[in-house]
């Protein structure tokens, strides 16, 4: 398959996609009201910063992996695949980025798909330890913890049998040993702990503009399960996976689940204009310039 019959394919499910979710969730979006406009856009702001860290975590391992690629080239790629991400199914958004990795970049598929699990697994350790580390010195029932500290204890185990596989030659991916270097490993951990934080402002500054009270303890609760969500995204964006697990955890956290619902359907909402503004962003100046790249 040609990369522009790809790209153009990808182009029409985005559209597709962006009109199915507009259609199932326009009632939910005409009834939020938002208090504080001015705080919605700092949260978009603040947001959109984990474009531009995440891509440059991606450029990170792709130089790891001997790939030939600049930032813009990887901001550009991870912003479309995000979008992708955000309006089908089953992460489609991630196997264009794959697809046109490998085709323009000679990027190994099993070498991005072992760092997209890896990437996606350090993220969730580093949220779940960030919610383990604020809630061990509270009253806490360990009962209402366990699903934390599982979590941590299956990604390490997940980590490390990687780790003694890679080594041994299991998978037979002699550049993908480099990232499992406890000096890279720790770096990634650091970039997704910020990435994480630049999560929790986010976060806070748009229940602000809702005039919701959403305390520390409610948003680190909600950042694990709407990011540990997307290791099971088979639905658009986790849609209806982030909620029913929010649910869930009703009992931990002191706002009603009718509101971190309508959190949610915020926070989705702001996801999807920060995208936009991103995509006008990358445009600028270079339209002539990003054109000619999707037609290649």
């Amino acid at each position: 398959m040609k990369v522009k019959h790809l790209q153009t394919g990808f182009k029409i499910l985005i559209t597709i996609g962006i009109f199915w979710y507009l259609f199932n969730n326009y009632s939910l979006i005409l009834n939020l009201e938002f208090q504080k406009v001015d705080y919605l856009f700092y949260a978009i702001g603040i947001k959109s910063l984990n474009i531009f860290l995440i891509a440059f975590i991606n450029l990170f391992a792709y130089l790891k992996l001997k790939t030939n690629i600049s930032y813009i080239e990887t901001l550009k790629i991870h912003t479309v695949s995000l979008l992708g991400n955000f309006f089908s199914f089953a992460k489609s958004g991630t196997a264009y980025k794959a697809l046109i990795l490998k085709k323009s970049f000679n990027l190994n598929i099993r070498e991005f798909s072992l760092f997209f699990v890896l990437n996606q697994l350090l993220a969730v350790l580093s949220i779940n330890l960030l919610t383990i580390i604020y809630f061990s010195s509270m009253d806490i029932s360990e009962i209402n913890l366990i699903f934390f500290k599982v979590v941590i204890v299956l990604i390490l185990l997940l980590i490390l049998t990687a780790m003694l596989l890679v080594s041994k030659g299991y998978f037979n991916l002699s550049n993908y040993s480099e990232l499992f270097r406890i000096k890279i490993l720790t770096i990634l951990l650091i970039c997704q702990t910020c990435s994480n934080t630049i999560v929790l402002v986010s976060n806070y500054l748009l229940s602000n503009g809702l005039g919701v009270k959403l305390v520390l303890a409610d948003n680190l609760i909600y950042s694990s399960v709407a990011i540990s969500s997307l290791l099971i995204s088979i639905t658009p964006n986790a849609l209806g996976i982030r909620e029913v697990l929010l649910i869930s955890f009703e009992n931990l956290v002191q706002v009603s689940s009718s509101t971190l619902f309508n959190f949610s359907v915020a926070d989705r909402i702001a996801d999807f204009t920060m995208l936009i503004f991103v995509c006008i962003f990358l445009l600028g100046n270079n339209l002539k310039l990003i054109v000619s790249y999707l037609k290649k």
